[in-house]
């Protein structure tokens, strides 16, 4: 059951996993572009911004909304999460606390929005507010799990493919969301629920060593 489980995810996470590859290439033909960084801007800067920029974002899909600018500034969140592992590997800066921020970052940033879409929006179906629920669970236990492994210092706390592509599935679902596309939230939001649970398997190592960092 489970090899059918992971071949049905496979297939239906293709598509993500090929814009992974895309990133990786994008990587290696700005490298000189990265170059142009100034040195005092480290990569956990970016992940710093990527969590400041979550007010804006909630700012102009709840209490203001104009989505245009909701989705200039998640873009640019989401710009901020290629950046900073971008720099970090053309650096070679890796750390420990900066491998446990960067998803830290991604949980702060679309956590708030799903938070703020259950406080403020009543009028969609029960099924897509449950599994905002059940997203908001997963990306809770991921982060209280890596706050552990992190605090107590029993491994190298960071995103797993698996989490990667959680997270790639949950920034189509609130793009969906924004546009009041309830049905393609609930499927692409379902696809993040289910990977989140692998990423959490990962993590605690119940999945083979393929499916971790």
């Amino acid at each position: 059951m489970y090899y059918y489980a992971m071949t049905i995810v496979s297939v239906i996470s293709w598509p993500f996993a090929r814009l992974i590859f895309i990133k990786e290439l994008i990587e290696r033909k700005i490298g000189t572009a990265l170059d142009k960084i100034p040195s005092w801007i480290k990569p956990d800067h970016f992940c710093y911004a990527r969590m400041a920029l979550s007010i804006p974002v909630n700012y102009f899909i709840f209490w203001r909304p104009i989505y245009a600018l909701a989705l200039f500034f998640y873009l640019l969140a989401c710009i901020t999460d290629f950046l900073d592992g971008a720099l970090a590997r053309r650096r070679n800066e890796y750390s420990k606390y900066g491998a446990s921020l960067d998803p830290t970052a991604d949980k702060v940033l679309n956590g708030s929005i799903f938070g703020c879409y259950l406080w403020f929006i009543c009028e969609e179906g029960w099924f897509l507010r449950q599994i905002i629920r059940i997203a908001l669970v997963i990306d809770g236990i991921t982060f209280f799990a890596a706050a552990a492994f992190f605090f107590l210092g029993k491994k190298r706390v960071s995103a797993n493919p698996y989490g990667k592509l959680k997270f790639g599935f949950q920034c189509v679902g609130i793009y969906f969301l924004m546009v009041r596309s309830a049905g393609l939230a609930f499927v692409t939001l379902s696809l993040g629920a289910g990977l989140g649970i692998l990423s959490i398997f990962g993590h605690m190592g119940l999945l083979d060593n393929r499916g971790r960092a």
